[in-house]
């Protein structure tokens, strides 16, 4: 039996004036993931984004968008935008359910103050990335650093085209398990470390309420 469904027009104008019509529309639940940039001056940075995706096979790209305009208290122009427009690097983070906090706070926090650090107030670790300047945020379980290809200006945001130069991860893969909505990943130990699992879910589930 097909579920009805409600139909609204979007309106896609900018606000009028700042602080107006901040919720345009529900956003459709995304993996969040935390970007780490570099300043051209090497300042390191973190901004929390639902904006990405994997674009392209080969070469591997993820694009992700950050907003380059002043619109709202939530939307106004990045310091992650201007430093990836600078340098053409950044690093895409998959944190785990634990980094939850830390990563609200990343977002919380604006480095367009110059007296914030990210990495410092969030507790979380710079790591050394294989190509790029950027850092990789040492506490998630994947780091995947990339090189601006593309970029485009959308309105609001900025639409950067990351390929994929380099990949890290807690160990080599020794099991994948897949069901239509639960993928598990097991990694071997690294350094004497503990193996590692990830468990991503997939697809969600609709139920019936009341």
């Amino acid at each position: 039996m097909a579920r009805s469904k409600i139909i609204t027009r979007v309106d896609s104008q900018r606000p009028a004036q700042p602080g107006v019509n901040e919720d345009l529309f529900g956003f459709v639940p995304m993996v969040p993931v935390m970007v780490s940039c570099v300043s051209a001056e090497g300042r390191p940075n973190i901004i929390p984004l639902i904006s990405w995706s994997f674009a392209n096979r080969w070469p591997p790209k993820i694009t992700i968008g950050i907003c380059e305009g002043e619109y709202t208290p939530s939307y106004f122009v990045r310091a992650s935008y201007r430093m990836i427009l600078a340098t053409g690097e950044f690093v895409v983070n998959f944190p785990d359910a634990a980094l939850w906090e830390q990563m609200i706070q990343t977002g919380d926090l604006s480095a367009n103050d110059p007296s914030v650090d990210k990495f410092e107030a969030a507790g979380l670790t710079p790591g050394r990335s294989l190509v790029v300047q950027a850092p990789t945020i040492e506490e998630c379980p994947i780091n995947i650093e990339c090189v601006v290809r593309e970029h485009l200006s959308l309105g609001s945001h900025h639409l950067f085209a990351g390929e994929i130069v380099a990949y890290h991860q807690y160990g080599e893969v020794v099991r994948q398990e897949a069901s239509a909505d639960v993928t598990v990943i097991e990694y071997a130990p690294v350094e004497g470390q503990s193996g590692k699992r990830l468990v991503w879910h997939s697809l969600p589930r609709m139920e019936d309420i009341g």
